[in-house]
Parts: C-alpha cells; sequence; structure tokens
C-alpha cells in the first residue's frame, strides 16, 4: 500500500505571481511524488489574496508541475474562489487530492 500523498501550502507575496524559492523546492518534490504516482489527479486552487491575482497564481502552480513532468491528465485548475472576508491574509494554493485508482 502507498502513503499517503502529503500536499505542500504555497504561499504567493502580495502582488506577485511567481513561486519564492520555498515552493519551486515544494513543486519539486511534489512533482517527483506525482511523477511516481500516476494515479493520483489533483486540484489546484488558489485562495486569499486580495489583489485579483489568484487564477495568474493557480496557473502559475499548475505551469510549475507541467514544466517538472507531471502528466496534464494528473492536473486540474479551480475556479478562483478569492477569500470574500476582505481580511488580508496572504494568497496560498491549495492542492486537492480529487482521484486515486489505488
Amino acid at each position: 500500500m502507498q502513503a499517503p500523498l502529503a500536499l505542500p501550502t504555497l504561499r504567493f507575496p502580495r502582488d506577485q505571481v511567481t513561486l519564492t524559492g520555498l515552493a519551486r523546492e515544494q513543486m519539486d518534490s511534489l512533482a517527483t511524488r506525482l511523477r511516481a504516482r500516476p494515479d493520483i489527479t489533483l486540484q489546484i486552487a488558489v485562495t486569499g489574496g486580495q489583489d485579483g491575482l489568484d487564477g495568474q497564481r493557480s496557473r502559475a502552480v499548475h505551469a510549475a508541475l507541467l514544466a517538472r513532468g507531471v502528466s496534464a491528465g494528473q492536473l486540474r485548475l479551480a475556479g478562483s474562489d478569492a477569500d470574500a472576508t476582505g481580511s488580508a491574509s496572504p494568497a496560498r494554493a491549495r492542492l486537492t487530492l480529487i482521484r486515486s485508482l489505488r
């Protein structure tokens, strides 16, 4: 039996869509694990940004995983659901396991 896939929480600096150094390291690790588990599909959504960049950030995470060799069939982009509370919380990527065939 495979170990559960731990999913990172990626944080973005205010007003930026680029991945931080830590986020790039997390993407490297996650991509390695996803390539070894083609039975897994992830949903990608960025939430909490108050600057209107959530969709671009979701696409940046998606592109980063594709660039690291993850199959497009394993990734799904969720619609933007930015925090409606008006709080100044940092934008963060939410990665959700939506399917595992094993």
